[in-house]
């Protein structure tokens, strides 16, 4: 997208404010996904858990937000795969 003066969007000062603000909001986002999965995960590890129901409404419901941070922040990704792998695994075996 370049504007009639063929300034690119990105390159304006209002551009550049709204890049901050967009980097800081990502953050965020990221943050309280994390926090989001990690609580999920907590879940899957009590005893006598549903873990279908878990699954279903709770990830499933919400898979997009792994894509998101597999595109946002790979380390968070493979951080919330990994905490699901072990939980899994403890609560399957």
């Amino acid at each position: 997208f370049v504007l009639s003066s063929g300034i690119p969007p990105s390159q304006t000062a209002a551009g550049k404010e709204m890049i901050e603000h967009l980097s800081k909001l990502r953050l965020k986002a990221v943050e309280r996904t994390r926090s989001y999965f990690l609580n999920v995960m907590k879940q899957l590890r009590r005893p006598k858990t549903h873990i279908r129901m878990i699954q279903t409404h709770a990830l499933l419901k919400y898979e997009y937000l792994v894509d998101f941070l597999l595109v946002s922040s790979p380390t968070i990704h493979i951080e919330i795969r990994d905490v699901y792998v072990e939980s899994m695994s403890k609560t399957l075996h």
